[in-house]
């Protein structure tokens, strides 16, 4: 996506987390529009001082356009794995990319996060259009 949920869900991680800490993200997208957005989106915030007059420290260390079930997850491990309105777009493949991406999560800390729309969202309903019942 163009990272708008990924800045939501990044605002509150900055919350709960130490000051001290900075959060370097890794963003896999297969759009380059969706992709470009979203960088633009994390260079405007880089910039901008965020609530209470903090800077942001959550910085874009990675972005791939590329899809989920293509991604090396084997190239890092990660503390967190968030995803934001995207299994649903990968459909037989959600099992796979999952599975993928816990041995991906650093051992005993590691955890996976899953935003999904529900049946009232606009994403559930649109994508709906394309299911079959």
């Amino acid at each position: 996506g163009n990272g708008r949920r990924d800045i939501d869900a990044l605002v509150v991680l900055e919350d709960m987390l130490p000051e001290s800490t900075v959060i370097e993200y890794t963003a896999v997208e297969p759009c380059h529009e969706q992709m470009d957005a979203l960088k633009k989106r994390f260079e405007s915030r880089a910039s901008a001082v965020v609530k209470g007059g903090k800077n942001s420290r959550s910085r874009l260390a990675a972005a791939e356009t590329t899809s989920a079930e293509q991604f090396n997850f084997e190239q890092e491990k990660y503390d967190l794995i968030l995803f934001t309105h995207s299994l649903y777009h990968m459909p037989g493949s959600e099992k796979e990319v999952v599975s993928k991406a816990m041995w991906a999560l650093k051992p005993n800390t590691g955890r996976i996060m899953a935003a999904l729309s529900t049946e009232q969202g606009g994403i559930f309903q649109m994508m709906g259009s394309f299911w079959q019942t």
